[in-house]
């Protein structure tokens, strides 16, 4: 998996001529990290039907946090 969002986040930098400074690579990350965690919430309590907080507290606190802690450094 990690492999593959590594690929697909170099083809799309590529691919919308992202420019190589520092900062418009941090802002996209940025903006690409709140699209998907407003998507992995709202999909997860609308299917779910539970409110973000029973979500966040039903996880595990291992994985849970290696997984958010995860996709923040992958940004």
């Amino acid at each position: 998996m990690f492999v593959v969002t590594v690929v697909a986040a170099r083809w799309r930098v590529h691919h919308l001529a992202v420019p190589s400074l520092p900062i418009a690579r941090v802002e996209m990350g940025g903006v690409a990290l709140a699209f998907l965690l407003a998507a992995e919430f709202g999909l997860v309590t609308w299917l779910r039907g539970i409110p973000t907080k029973e979500y966040l507290t039903t996880r595990d606190p291992v994985s849970g946090t290696i997984y958010y802690v995860e996709s923040l450094e992958l940004q």
